[in-house]
C-alpha cells in the first residue's frame, strides 16, 4: 500500500491547517497499517510530494496567493515563486515523479521497504 502523504506534514504553510491535518492523519493510518499488516508480508508507506504540476496548484486560486501583487496571475508568473520554494532547480514535479516513487515502493526494488516515509520534494523545504 502507498499513500500520498505531502511536504505540508514536513513544514508546515500558513492557510493549510485542514490540509496539513488531514496528510498527518495519512501518515498515522500508514504506519499503524504497516505495523499491522508486516505479518502478512504487506508493505504500507507514504510517499510526500511537493508541489505537483496537476491541476491541484495550476490554477487561479494558487495562482493569486502566490503572486497577490499581480493582477489575474498565471502559471508564467508564479513559476519563479514556486521555483524558490525547492533546493533542486524546479518549480514543480512532474506526476511521472510521484508515479516513479510508488513504483519503486510496490516493486521489487522496494520489497523490504515498510512503515517509511518517501520525501519527493526536490528539496522543499530548501535543505
Amino acid at each position: 500500500m502507498v499513500f500520498i502523504g505531502s511536504a505540508s506534514t514536513l513544514t508546515p504553510v500558513e492557510s493549510m491547517v485542514h490540509y496539513i491535518a488531514s496528510k498527518h492523519g495519512v501518515v498515522g493510518v500508514a504506519k499503524a497499517l504497516a505495523k499491522e499488516l508486516a505479518r502478512h508480508q504487506i508493505r504500507v508507506n507514504v510517499i510526500h510530494p511537493t508541489n505537483c504540476d496537476t491541476p491541484m496548484i495550476q490554477n487561479s486560486m494558487i495562482y493569486d496567493l502566490f503572486a497577490p501583487d499581480v493582477d489575474q496571475p498565471t502559471r508564467h508568473s508564479v513559476e519563479p515563486v514556486f521555483q524558490t520554494l525547492a533546493a533542486l532547480d524546479t518549480p514543480w514535479v512532474d506526476p511521472a515523479d510521484i508515479s516513479r516513487a510508488v513504483l519503486y515502493l510496490v516493486g521489487e526494488s522496494g520489497r523490504f521497504v515498510t512503515g517509511t516515509q518517501l520525501e519527493v520534494t526536490a528539496g522543499y523545504p530548501l535543505l
